[in-house]
């Protein structure tokens, strides 16, 4: 298997959900034109700033202000770049099981959706496990989702961790502005 991951044009990458097998997949993104982007890059020494999950094709589920789905096309711009996770140990029972935490996190009380800034304020100072009770950053969603054995990292631990397994996790394509 190559290191270099497969670019993918607009369509292919609007197109992920439903080319790249089965779902769910983890998707990485980074706002090129951000100035708090670029500060999470360079505290966490990565290349993504943003964890999202993709349990349907054309659609994400991402903490933002309030955890929630969101389209594809809101990441597939000029302004981001966007990684495609896939786990090749998963099961159809394991799909099933985050597809569930996923619906669950969606359908949870506003409260439950709010962002964890108190954790990103954690994170900023060394103390991952500082968060507000029941909240969560967008990679601890992910890793929470997937069953991630770091329960507080940055959308940087979480691409070096499926890097480092290779056996468990395949790159299925990078959308790229402008390559």
């Amino acid at each position: 298997m190559s290191d270099t991951p497969r670019l993918l044009n607009q369509t292919e990458a609007l197109d992920i959900g439903s080319t790249a097998g089965r779902l769910p997949l983890i998707v990485l993104t980074d706002n090129l034109n951000s100035w708090f982007a670029w500060r999470i890059r360079r505290h966490t020494n990565g290349s993504y700033n943003h964890a999202m999950t993709m349990i349907r094709p054309g659609y994400v589920a991402s903490q933002n202000l309030f955890f929630g789905e969101q389209r594809l096309t809101d990441y597939i711009d000029a302004a981001h770049r966007v990684k495609f996770w896939r786990c090749l140990r998963h099961d159809d029972q394991d799909r099933v099981r985050i597809r569930a935490k996923v619906n669950a996190d969606l359908r949870a009380p506003w409260r439950a959706r709010m962002y964890d800034w108190v954790g990103i304020l954690g994170f900023a100072v060394g103390r991952r496990s500082f968060n507000f009770q029941g909240r969560k950053y967008c990679s601890e969603r992910v890793a929470e989702h997937f069953s991630l054995p770091n329960p507080h990292p940055s959308p940087a631990d979480i691409n070096r961790y499926c890097k480092e397994h290779p056996s468990d996790w395949e790159c299925v394509g990078v959308w790229s502005p402008g390559e």
